[in-house]
């Protein structure tokens, strides 16, 4: 006995060294293999890659015909290769140890790690239904001791009963009291503006159209543009560049604004509310390009053009009826007020009626 394991040991110890010439792989113990690989190239480099390529190969076709080293996970460790030139071409010998461990390693195909999921599921479906048995067991025991003999029908049905109101109550209520998250409006109209000036004003139409988010609760973000043109045949002569001899005409121009605000709702919008006031506070830009036709003594016209750019405030007061169902419409009235402190703009209120979709 003595003898074989002393023969074992060196066999271990030297193989890498002179192994490869004599065989190609051979199981050392029960968790250690030893594998040889051949290659040959026109280069070294290339010997060497292909003879450790081989040793891998050489080992997998034996590994996979074992039942007990297919399943079991695998150390490597390089041994020693040589390496030799005949003619201008290199042989190279590599050896290879392969340490595998004690326990196997699972490797389970979807199918069966469904079966074993099903499996699992049953198992548990039992101790569940074990477990409820076991605790009615128990409750008809105390019921027992304590002679409660309650008609069984009665208790379940008024249980059913006090579910099903439960359920019906907080239903209503989640309808009643909760509002809508990410809630957008579109909305598109026309209405009629007084345009005003240090000494006139003029009446005409515009176009609206807005986007307004509305998250939950009373508070909404509205973006709205507006275009109104100007015509009239009154002309504001405060203007001190114009001169005594000549007449103003007439007046036309275009004035577009966008505002940005934010709205305040005087009750939370929510699924069964048909209408709501609002107020809206916010600032934005007024452009607006204005011709002036005037004539002199002689009957002969001039015109002169002004345009104006400027910051403008935005105050809304309005009302949304609508039932704010998804993809519902519905109107939307607002008054709107634009002020400047620019002198050739001063002050714009537009009343607009507006047809809204929400979704």
């Amino acid at each position: 006995m003595f003898l074989i394991l002393s023969m074992l040991l060196t066999f271990n110890s030297y193989a890498d060294e002179w192994m490869c010439h004599e065989v190609a792989t051979s199981k050392l113990t029960e968790f250690q293999y030893f594998s040889c690989g051949v290659g040959e190239g026109d280069s070294e480099a290339k010997a060497r890659e292909d003879a450790l390529i081989n040793a891998k190969r050489e080992f997998d076709l034996i590994c996979n015909q074992d039942f007990t080293c297919k399943k079991k996970a695998k150390k490597v460790e390089p041994k020693r290769s040589s390496c030799e030139e005949l003619n201008g071409a290199w042989k190279c010998y590599r050896g290879v140890v392969y340490y595998l461990s004690r326990n196997n390693v699972e490797h389970k195909t979807t199918e069966e790690l469904d079966l074993e999921l099903e499996e699992v599921k049953r198992k548990y479906e039992e101790e569940k239904i074990k477990n409820n048995k076991k605790k009615q067991i128990e409750e008809y025991k105390a019921k027992l001791k304590n002679k409660d003999f309650e008609d069984e029908k009665n208790t379940t049905r008024s249980t059913k009963e006090k579910s099903v109101e439960k359920k019906s109550t907080k239903k209503r209520s989640s309808e009643n009291n909760s509002g809508f998250n990410h809630f957008v409006i579109l909305g598109g109209g026309i209405g009629v503006f007084d345009y005003s000036t240090t000494e006139l004003s003029y009446l005409d139409i515009s176009t609206n159209f807005f986007i307004r988010y509305i998250p939950k609760g009373n508070f909404g973000f509205q973006v709205k543009t507006s275009f109104m043109s100007v015509e009239g045949d009154e002309i504001d002569v405060t203007d001190e560049n114009i001169s005594d001899d000549i007449t103003p005409e007439m007046l036309s121009g275009d004035i577009d604004t966008l505002t940005y605000s934010i709205l305040y709702y005087f009750s939370a919008l929510r699924k069964n509310n048909s209408g709501n006031f609002y107020i809206g506070l916010g600032a934005g830009s007024a452009q607006a390009t204005m011709d002036y036709t005037y004539r002199d003594d002689s009957f002969s016209k001039s015109q002169r053009q002004i345009d104006v750019d400027t910051s403008v405030t935005y105050i809304t007061l309005g009302y949304t009826y609508s039932s704010l169902k998804k993809s519902s419409f519905g109107v939307d009235f607002a008054l709107d007020y634009y002020g400047s402190s620019d002198f050739d703009f001063d002050s714009l209120v537009d009343i607009n009626l507006n047809l809204i979709w929400s979704f």
